[in-house]
Parts: C-alpha cells; sequence; structure tokens
C-alpha cells in the first residue's frame, strides 16, 4: 500500500503563466461556472467528462483553482490512481479543502489499494484539534456515524456540540436525525439550534436559510411560534433558498388551515407558471398538508393538459380517478397508481409527470 503523501502543508505561489493570462478572466470564470454547473448536475458520465475535459484545460493553463476540481471528476468517474494522484498535489499546493477531501478519501478506501485508511484518519484528527478544525471535525463524524474510526454515540456528540455552535451542516443532521424518534439525539436542543442559525439567516447565509426553512416545518412542536417564523423568512429571506424549494416554501407559507377549499384555489392559482422539479416540491408538500387541496390541484393542472374536463373540487370523483388513471397509462405507471390514485408513490409519479409536461409546454 502507497503511503499517504503529506496532507498539510505551506501554501504555493499563485503567480499564472502567461497562457492563463492570455485568457479573459470573464472566459476563466464563464468555463468554470460550466464545469462546475455538469459537475452538480450530472445525470451520465458523459457529463462528468465534459466537466473534466473544462477543468483539464483550464488547469493546463494555470488555474490552479481547477486542479481540485479535476481531483473530485476523476473519483467520481471511479479514476483512483488519477484522482489519488490529482488530490496529492491539490494538497501539495496548499489548499486545505483539498487537504481535508484527500485524507477523507483515504480513511474511506475510496482509493482502493492506494488508501491508507489509518494515516487518513490521523490527519483528519489532527485538522480537527486546530483552532479552525469545525470541518475536520465534521468529517470525523460522518465518518463515525457509518462506522469509520469511531460509531454512532461519538458522531451524534460532534453533531450536537458543531450544531449547538451553529454549524449550518451539523445542525442540518441534527435536526433530520430528530425527525425521526428512532435516529433523535436525545441531548440535542432543537429550538437552541433554529436559534443559533437565525442570525446566520438575517445576514444571508443560504445553507442556515435551507435548515431553518425544513425545521420550521417538519419540527414545530419543539420550536416556539414556528408557523410565525417560517412565514418571516418566506416573507424575507425566499431569495436564498434554491429556486426549486421556494414554490414549496409559498405553499406551507400561504396555506390557510381554516379555509382548505380557499387555500386549494389561492395556491394551485399561485402554481400554475411553476413547472419542474420545482412543481414537484410544492405538489408534495400540498398533499402533505391537506390531500383534498392536492386533487384539486392535480384537477386543475390535469384540466390545462386537456386530461380532465369535469369541475375541479378536490373530491376523488370516479370521473378524477378515471382521468388520474388515464394520465398514469399515458406516462407509463399505472400499475403503481392502481394500488391508490393519491398514495404517495403514485402522487409523486403523478407530480413528476405533471411537471414534465408542464415544462414542455410553458417553454414553447
Amino acid at each position: 500500500m502507497r503511503i499517504l503523501n503529506v496532507l498539510i502543508v505551506g501554501v504555493a505561489c499563485l503567480c499564472l503563466p502567461g497562457s492563463l493570462l492570455a485568457m479573459e478572466k470573464d472566459q476563466i470564470a464563464t468555463a468554470y461556472k460550466e464545469a462546475e454547473t455538469l459537475r452538480k448536475t450530472a445525470k451520465t458520465d458523459a457529463d462528468l467528462m465534459r466537466a473534466l475535459e473544462i477543468q483539464q484545460n483550464l488547469y493546463d493553463k494555470g488555474n490552479r483553482a481547477s486542479l481540485l476540481r479535476v481531483a473530485q471528476l476523476q473519483m467520481k468517474l471511479n479514476q483512483q490512481e488519477a484522482s489519488f494522484e490529482s488530490f496529492k498535489s491539490a494538497s501539495e499546493n496548499g489548499s486545505a479543502y483539498a487537504q481535508l477531501l484527500n485524507a477523507t478519501h483515504h480513511a474511506r478506501g475510496d482509493f482502493g489499494d492506494l488508501s491508507d485508511p489509518d494515516q487518513g484518519m490521523n490527519a483528519l484528527k489532527t485538522m480537527a484539534a486546530a483552532p479552525d478544525g469545525a470541518k475536520a471535525q465534521l468529517a470525523l463524524a460522518e465518518l463515525y456515524d457509518v462506522g469509520i474510526g469511531g460509531d454512532k454515540s461519538q458522531a451524534n456528540a460532534i453533531f450536537a456540540s458543531l450544531a449547538a455552535e451553529g454549524n449550518p451542516r451539523a445542525a442540518s443532521i441534527v435536526l433530520k436525525k430528530h425527525e425521526k424518534s428512532s435516529t433523535r439525539i436525545r441531548a440535542a436542543d432543537v429550538n437552541a439550534i433554529v436559534s443559533s442559525l437565525e442570525p446566520q439567516l438575517e445576514e444571508g447565509n443560504r445553507q442556515a436559510a435551507s435548515v431553518l426553512a425544513r425545521a420550521y416545518v417538519r419540527l414545530p412542536r419543539y420550536i416556539p411560534n414556528a408557523r410565525a417564523r417560517h412565514q418571516d423568512l418566506v416573507n424575507s429571506h425566499l431569495d436564498l433558498l434554491p429556486a426549486s424549494k421556494q414554490p414549496a416554501e409559498l405553499v406551507s407559507a400561504g396555506y390557510n388551515y381554516r379555509d382548505h377549499s380557499g387555500s386549494a384555489r389561492s395556491l394551485s392559482t399561485q402554481l400554475e407558471p411553476v413547472d419542474g422539479e420545482a412543481f414537484v416540491q410544492a405538489a408534495m408538500r400540498m398533499r402533505g398538508i391537506e390531500k383534498t387541496a392536492f386533487v384539486y390541484l392535480v384537477q386543475k393542472e390535469l384540466t390545462a393538459l386537456d386530461a380532465f374536463s369535469g369541475r375541479a373540487n378536490g373530491k376523488l370523483t370516479d370521473r378524477t380517478i378515471r382521468s388520474i388513471f388515464a394520465f398514469c397509462r399515458e406516462n407509463g405507471f399505472f400499475d403503481t397508481c392502481k394500488h391508490g390514485p393519491i398514495n404517495y408513490d403514485s402522487s409523486l409519479l403523478i407530480a413528476r409527470a405533471i411537471g414534465a409536461e408542464k415544462q414542455k409546454r410553458l417553454s414553447q
């Protein structure tokens, strides 16, 4: 087994060669952004290969920031030896994040026969002990959580400590665990964690905004005035949330539990211009709140697609069921729908199909 090379090193000179200086700054930024979009949204290896080609070209021209992305893409493509060398080089060039990822991949054995798990764990522990070691502590906890180098009790202790300090990633993990009694961290104080994130929301922290939006909706019994706090987030900071999640949060904030039919009508109107994944999340949020509102939404959307000719009323009438079943057959998932036209699996497939059809229609 090859020995893990130096993980913590000094910062190297960032002098750029003429080939990179010859490129316009906006060209470099555009190419890098294109590659990052491909890396984060890739559906095929071809997308990853294209992203790798772009980043490799930028690195060859002297853009040092591209080396870490090259290493990550090579890992995704299971190019273990190439990834090993790229992570090593990025670490030696002074990238603290590369050092962290390099150690983590070694600890997990991601480099195959080239991995040195013990030295990877030791490097992470050294980083975790530093004054700015929160990211390494989190990496260790995530390893412990799956049984690498430790156990869940050790992981939970670290997660809870970091969450109490306002670490958004740790807070997200702790709060999601709290949604199920079987994974709940008993020592965690949900409201205290939420309160530690709210100042970051005011500062424009996007990750904190996403964590808080979920917590307000999923854990209201632990958070005083959760609904009002959620509405304030939506009213003042909706732009901090990913575009695909914004309509769902508008549904939660805008639903009036004292007027189900009125809420179904007004929210369905608001969702008319929404398509794709954003529509799916909003529709499923509405279903989670009130199934009759979801039925009303489906009736309205199928009407717009010429797949339903009855009156939208939120009732699962025979005509509605026939229309839903026909839509399911047309889209190839009737075998799921026949077990219940609005059970969770059927609803998700229906929402996805409607979202995709709307995307085609609205793009025209």
